[in-house]
């Protein structure tokens, strides 16, 4: 017989209710947790109840409010999947009136997500053989070098050098080069409608601008800045040689704007007719610099997610995407993580 029966109800409803409001499984029949499962659930609840020292009983829920007292001893724990269970029981149990713990529910869901970003930047630092290493970066670098040497080959070696430094996607060949004051001159509509590389004259930096990307309607406009040596430099020297006019595409091809695909296809053969002797694209490129850095990496977790983060935000990418496509291989289950 159950020691807690009524909670045992709570949990099932609940979890009827977190069903029910998951777009994935809505439509799913409902299955009920397994006894083995609710015991679990029941050990864990019991445990996280007596940290808060609450006045109000178990059943009641009102000591999932003590968010410090519940958030510290989470925090205490030595394992991310230690953490993960529960927190899934405590989303669970949320779920189970979730206007009235509406507050909670986004405080811990904010918690598990920091969490599950931890699961999954261990699991590929434990785990050598997932990234599937085209080249190294070693490699990629001293391709780089004799590249910057070939001067018929200045405008690929500026796009294989941008892309080790801000790993966009194909959009770079839609760059248009401007200066800051005939940027500032520009309409809303104009801005919003291309890509812009600004030149800032007074900090001496340029500033890309991305407001037409693959993800723009998730991520909307992208800016970040270009302020070290040696891509600033080689941009810089790019524009001058090529005699660039402000408001222009700073890659031609033929006489025209480079286009998405031709930027694809001149990486391609490029990098395949030289001592690589392989086929990169922009998404090699990004893999490439990723494996490196948690192949050599000796970072903690927390500077692991924020190496993450910083690319996500550069290429327009949600770092769940990053992680399940960039990082792991595409048949890697991470979904059971992604569920709770």
């Amino acid at each position: 017989m159950d020691k807690h029966p009524l909670l045992v109800q709570i949990i099932n409803k609940a979890k009827q209710q977190q069903h029910e409001n998951n777009n994935k499984t809505k439509d799913k029949p409902f299955v009920p947790l397994a006894k083995s499962t609710i015991n679990i659930y029941v050990a864990n609840i019991n445990k996280l109840y007596r940290t808060t020292e609450s006045n109000e009983t178990l059943e009641s829920l009102e000591w999932l409010t003590e968010r410090s007292k519940i958030k510290s001893f989470v925090n205490s724990l030595n394992s991310t999947n230690t953490r993960k269970n529960y927190l899934s029981a405590i989303l669970t149990l949320l779920n189970y009136d979730r206007e009235r713990f509406k507050s909670e529910l986004a405080f811990y869901t904010d918690i598990a997500q920091g969490n599950y970003e931890n699961i999954t930047v261990e699991k590929k630092h434990d785990n050598k053989t997932i990234v599937e290493k085209v080249v190294t970066l070693q490699q990629f670098d001293d391709f780089l070098s004799t590249l910057s040497k070939d001067h018929c080959l200045k405008k690929e070696y500026l796009l294989f050098l941008f892309l080790r430094y801000f790993p966009i996607r194909n959009e770079i060949a839609t760059l248009i080069y401007i200066t800051a004051s005939d940027f500032n001159k520009l309409d809303k509509e104009t801005k919003l409608s291309n890509n812009y590389i600004v030149e800032m004259s007074q900090t001496k930096k340029f500033k890309v601008i991305r407001s037409k990307y693959k993800t723009s309607n998730i991520f909307g406009t992208i800016q970040f800045e270009i302020v070290s040596n040696p891509l600033k430099n080689t941009i810089k020297n790019y524009v001058r040689y090529n005699e660039i006019a402000s408001n222009s595409p700073l890659f031609m091809y033929h006489d025209k704007q480079m286009t998405e695909n031709q930027v694809s296809q001149r990486l391609s053969y490029v990098s395949e007719h030289s001592s690589l002797a392989v086929k990169l694209s922009t998404s090699s490129i990004f893999k490439i610099i990723v494996s490196d850095y948690f192949n050599n990496t000796k970072d903690t977790i927390d500077e692991q997610k924020r190496f993450l983060k910083r690319f996500s935000l550069i290429r327009g990418t949600k770092l769940s995407t990053l992680v399940d496509y960039y990082i792991y291989k595409k048949d890697d289950d991470t979904s059971s993580i992604n569920s709770e």
